[in-house]
Order: C-alpha cells, then sequence, then structure tokens
C-alpha cells in the first residue's frame, strides 16, 4: 500500500484503489491467501502433533509438517475459505487452547463495541449474532478434525459429518468448554497475583 500510495484502505475507497491499482488489490488477495495457509498449517500441525503424541508414534516433526503441507495442497479451494470464516469464528471462543499471532489482531476495536452497546436499537441482533456465532462454533468444533482426516471431500460432505458429530451434544461441548475456560482463567489470575505479590515483597 505504501508503495502504491495508498494510505488507507475501507469500504469507502475500495472502488476508486480497485480502479486506479489492480495488482495492489491482487497483491493483497495473495498475501490474505498466505494467511489462511499459513494459519491452516499452524492449526493442523498442533494437532496432528498432539494425535501423535497421545499415539505414541516414531514420525518426526518434519514428518508431521510434510503431512500437514500435503493435506493442505489436497484441499478443495470453497474448504479454504469456509476454514477461513472457521477460524475467525472458533478463535474468539477457542483462544483457551489454540492461540494464533496471525489472527491475534483480527479484532472489533473497542470504540466500535462501545458505540453499538450505546443503541438499544441494535442490541437484538447484536445479541442474535454473538449467540449464532456461539452455536455455529458449537457446532462445527470439529470441522477442522474432519479436514485433517478427510482432506479431499468435499465442503459439503464434511460440514454435514461437523453437524451430525456434535449432534445433540451442543450442551455437553458448552459446559466443558465453560469449564476449562473458567479453570484456566482462575489458574491464570492466581499466577499473576503470585508474580504480583512477589515483585512486591521483592521491592
Amino acid at each position: 500500500m505504501a508503495l502504491n500510495g495508498v494510505t488507507y484502505l475501507t469500504y469507502t475507497n475500495l472502488v476508486p484503489v480497485m480502479m486506479r491499482h489492480p495488482l495492489l488489490l491482487i497483491s493483497l488477495l495473495i498475501i490474505l491467501v498466505l494467511i489462511c495457509a499459513a494459519v491452516y498449517l499452524q492449526m493442523t500441525f498442533l494437532l496432528r502433533s498432539m494425535r501423535h503424541i497421545q499415539k505414541q508414534t516414531q514420525e518426526t516433526y518434519w514428518m508431521i509438517f510434510k503431512e500437514t503441507v500435503r493435506g493442505l495442497v489436497a484441499l478443495w479451494p470453497t474448504t479454504m475459505l469456509v476454514g477461513l470464516l472457521y477460524f475467525l469464528l472458533i478463535l474468539p471462543f477457542g483462544q483457551v487452547l489454540f492461540k494464533s499471532a496471525l489472527l491475534s489482531k483480527v479484532t472489533v476495536p473497542d470504540f466500535i463495541i462501545q458505540d453499538m452497546w450505546s443503541s438499544p436499537k441494535i442490541w437484538v441482533p447484536i445479541i442474535l449474532v454473538y449467540a449464532s456465532a456461539l452455536v455455529l462454533s458449537i457446532r462445527l468444533i470439529t470441522f477442522l478434525p474432519e479436514t485433517i482426516a478427510h482432506p479431499k471431500a468435499q465442503l459439503r460432505t464434511t460440514l454435514k459429518r461437523c453437524w451430525q458429530a456434535t449432534q445433540y451434544q451442543a450442551w455437553r461441548i458448552f459446559l466443558k468448554g465453560f469449564v476449562l475456560t473458567t479453570s484456566v482463567a482462575i489458574v491464570g489470575v492466581g499466577f499473576r497475583l503470585i508474580l504480583f505479590a512477589s515483585q512486591r515483597y521483592y521491592e
């Protein structure tokens, strides 16, 4: 963007930028695809590593990485696109287990959230969006494992398997996630308090 003299990019100047700098738009799309691929590699590598540790296999991390890359190449483009939406949807509710520096800054600014909640007229849509995101994050919690197990499967088949795998288990998954998140938060707060008290005592 700096090389093309574009200081910012929003919905207000998106069309003029597309008309004047088509190569910039193409380069940004390429960067987006590379980020999606990197996030997929990161998450699937972690899951594959945990699976091999659980099964106590003798595969090295390099072998696991090559297996992950082959799975990425075998994915359908539509599955990769839904995978990006999956990461953006799941990560806010799954930061306890998986943290991605690549997506850590994909957040809504605080001033926008405060402005949204200051208008009672849009409270209902906001609550519906949050509730829908929570439900989908639970029902599609097995999306990434499904893409790992069946990388060549079509998107419709993968989503159907995810929906069937979590059928009648939404509340149990939600409660387990809530207990896990609460437990980790309590441990984190306790650890910070110990550090704070130790620092105060040392000073």
